[in-house]
């Protein structure tokens, strides 16, 4: 009977030091687990961190945009908030509140209607008038010139002033016809810019 005693206690002793260890053991591994589990958690919230800092809506949120006329996107100077299509700014104001005229527009007023209707688009009123005018005025001498012509001929009998006269009229018109050339090349490389505010903006390229 003593014997049976001391065996069921052995085997007691023996079962709750079997649990005692698995249970240590186990208590360690669950310890290990969440220790790495914190490090990865760590490490993944560093390179979230790091992405962050490099993506435009952490920097563009950094910065004071204004999102009506600006996109958060990378630029060559490394600023994240550049103007959207469309807008631009000044060497004096960083904000895009200028609205840009476009570029194909100018061209064709200046091929179709002439005049100096792209220079008026573009706000380049003295440049305007000045070939308005000189267009008109262009148009009457060379509606005139046959007349003009007849005239000089039935008065004076001389046949070097009719010359003279003939290539003043034709230096006239040809001097209009290469200011409509020369704009319409300079419109079409983008040259001339808009003249509405204190420093001129550029067109917005078609």
């Amino acid at each position: 009977m003593n014997s049976t005693k001391k065996f069921l206690l052995f085997a007691i002793s023996f079962l709750i030091f079997i649990f005692g260890i698995s249970s240590v053991f186990s208590n360690d591994k669950i310890d290990s687990n969440s220790i790495r589990y914190l490090e990865d958690a760590d490490i993944e919230q560093r390179v979230l961190e790091e992405e962050l800092a490099d993506s435009d809506v952490y920097n563009c949120s950094a910065v004071d945009c204004d999102l009506d006329h600006m996109d958060c996107q990378p630029d060559s100077n490394y600023t994240n908030c550049t103007c959207k299509k469309g807008y631009t700014h000044t060497s004096k104001s960083k904000k895009c509140e200028y609205q840009q005229k476009k570029q194909l527009t100018a061209f064709l007023l200046e091929l179709f209607v002439g005049f100096g209707a792209g220079h008026f688009y573009r706000h380049g009123y003295l440049m305007a008038s000045l070939k308005l005018v000189a267009f008109i005025f262009g148009i009457y001498v060379i509606c005139l010139f046959p007349l003009t012509a007849k005239c000089v001929t039935d008065c004076c009998d001389s046949d070097c002033l009719v010359v003279m006269v003939s290539i003043i009229f034709y230096l006239y018109a040809l001097g209009l016809a290469f200011w409509y050339i020369f704009d319409l090349v300079y419109f079409g490389k983008n040259k001339y810019k808009d003249e509405r505010y204190d420093e001129p903006i550029d067109f917005l390229p078609w």
